[in-house]
């Protein structure tokens, strides 16, 4: 019964995923995000992933100046 429960939720949390991952996808599509670094985002560490992040931020705030 507990295989079964973990077995649900797990699958549920893929599906979220993908679904996340097509929205994300087509935003960037359509802003024609060109950064190849964004589009293979989730297969990097978590170090690279924040110094992404921080960048982001980075650039962001300067635009806003």
């Amino acid at each position: 019964m507990i295989f079964l429960m973990v077995f649900i939720i797990q699958s549920t949390a893929n599906g979220d995923t993908v679904a996340m991952h097509v929205k994300l996808d087509s935003t960037m599509l359509e802003r024609k995000v060109s950064n190849a670094k964004f589009y293979d985002s989730e297969n990097e560490g978590v170090k690279e992933l924040e110094k992404q992040r921080k960048r982001i931020e980075d650039e962001d705030q300067h635009d806003n100046e």
